[in-house]
């Protein structure tokens, strides 16, 4: 087991990770492990969290400024409007931010793994919606953003990759009952998790 296996099973799901400084390893038959990290704290909320984490500042290195073309607007970097990327995908890239800042923090939603778990917890934010207006493609992001591209789940090796394998499904019922609510989403907002700005820092 992990070390960042070892400090989820301390805590009991669903709650929020936020690591800094984390670093992945690929092993083989399983895949991508974060295999190190220098802090970790837990929340079961993740706006605590968020709060925690301090305002990006870009490396003064010639590679770190070319780098951060890439990925900020000119206006952003004239004004240091920089922002650190907290999603797991983003430990994942080619260009981490690590490279562009020195550090980097990463925040984890820890589930159950469990299909039907997930789903009534996705589920249960958006019934939590008001149900005078129908649910806007801006809540979906917000959402989604929130928990289905934060997931971790619970350690658990034969039933995670079980669930791992089949989740395309799960995402699937999920949307399924969403779509059931009596202020469901108009189709066209969907859309937005294709959208290519669909990543959105609080």
């Amino acid at each position: 087991m992990t070390p960042f296996q070892e400090f989820v099973k301390q805590h009991k799901a669903p709650g929020f990770i936020l690591l800094k400084n984390a670093r992945t390893r690929f092993v083989s038959s399983v895949g991508y492990q974060v295999s190190a990290f220098d802090d970790a704290q837990w929340n079961e909320q993740l706006q605590p969290l968020i709060d925690q984490i301090p305002k990006a500042q870009l490396l003064q290195s010639k590679e770190a400024r070319e780098l951060a073309t890439w990925r900020f607007s000119d206006k952003e970097i004239q004004e240091g409007q920089f922002t650190f990327d907290t999603f797991p995908a983003s430990l994942l890239s080619e260009t981490t931010d690590l490279d562009l800042f020195g550090a980097s923090y990463t925040i984890f939603w820890i589930t159950e793994p469990d299909a039907e778990w997930i789903i009534a917890a996705v589920l249960s934010r958006f019934e939590a919606l008001p149900k005078e207006s129908l649910i806007a493609k801006e809540n979906i992001r917000d959402i989604w953003n929130e928990t289905i591209e934060r997931i971790f789940f619970y350690p658990h090796r034969d039933i995670e990759t079980e669930l791992f394998l089949k989740f395309d499904e799960v995402i699937d019922e999920i949307v399924a009952r969403i779509n059931a609510l009596p202020n469901a989403p108009l189709p066209e907002s969907w859309n937005v998790l294709n959208d290519e700005n669909f990543f959105e820092e609080e």
